[in-house]
């Protein structure tokens, strides 16, 4: 008889730790998809700052020939493109949140925002964009490249912008800001 009450003891023990991993896994389950929709919303949010702060850094060096300014930039997720050609600098980050309409255009400050999907399982693709394609400069990487694209990485990039003078050769006669990325 005492073996038989030992038995079912520790049989209640094994069903009622299975009933509660079950439980914790059902949590679980719902509960993740939300804390990485979370972290997604606060990272885009931050990457946004990021380039409101690095558009205004651009504007405050653009006004003096020789001025110049550091700026340090960190990327947890996404990359980074500096489009010296087309006067535009992207910032595209993967995220399970939606963070604006699907296909439509906002601007937020002097940064534009477009979210795509990317995948049917609930990926989206969210595109910053800086376009200063309309502007008294042009911007222009310090190692003649047209194009730098630059991911997530552990440690900051340096990142100096430089105001070269007016372009003497350029018919429209914009600042030339000369960026270098390290």
């Amino acid at each position: 008889m005492l073996k038989k009450k030992k038995a079912q003891v520790w049989i209640e023990t094994v069903i009622y730790t299975l009933i509660a991993l079950a439980m914790i896994g059902a949590v679980l389950s719902f509960a993740k998809p939300k804390i990485e929709q979370m972290q997604d919303k606060s990272l885009i949010e931050d990457s946004i700052r990021v380039m409101e702060d690095m558009n205004s850094i651009m504007m405050e060096v653009r006004k003096v020939s020789g001025n110049q300014r550091t700026f340090d930039l960190g990327i947890k997720k996404g990359e980074v493109t500096f489009d010296a050609g087309n006067n535009k600098i992207f910032f595209y980050i993967d995220s399970k949140y939606v963070y604006s309409q699907i296909g439509e255009e906002i601007q937020s400050g002097s940064v534009l925002i477009k979210t795509e999907e990317i995948s049917p399982k609930k990926e989206y693709r969210i595109h910053l964009t800086l376009d200063y394609s309309g502007s008294e400069f042009n911007l222009k990487l310090k190692d003649g490249s047209l194009t730098k694209k630059i991911v997530k990485a552990s440690t900051l990039y340096k990142v100096y912008i430089v105001n070269q003078g007016k372009d003497a050769i350029n018919p429209e006669g914009k600042t030339i800001l000369e960026l270098e990325i390290n």
